[in-house]
């Protein structure tokens, strides 16, 4: 599965990302394998971060969340 280390990464370590007193709750993470690169303020940043770091290699970029919200999607009109 595509990103499957770096979605484990972000599990085993969502404590650490979120920072003292969840600071980063809301922003979003920038990781590759093993190597968490930061918490940016928007996705575009975090995207942008990640390209100039990795180039154009895939990489995970997730909101951080304490509690992840699930979305549900309709193909009924």
């Amino acid at each position: 599965m595509a990103l499957e280390n770096e979605l484990q990464y972000y599990r085993l370590h969502l404590i650490d990302m979120l920072g003292v007193n969840d600071i980063n709750e809301g922003k979003f993470a920038v990781i590759k394998g093993d190597d968490f690169q930061g918490a940016f303020e928007s996705y575009e940043a975090a995207l942008e971060a990640g390209y100039e770091r990795y180039g154009l290699v895939p990489f995970l970029v997730k909101k951080i969340e304490r509690e992840e919200r699930v979305h549900y999607f309709s193909r009924m009109i």
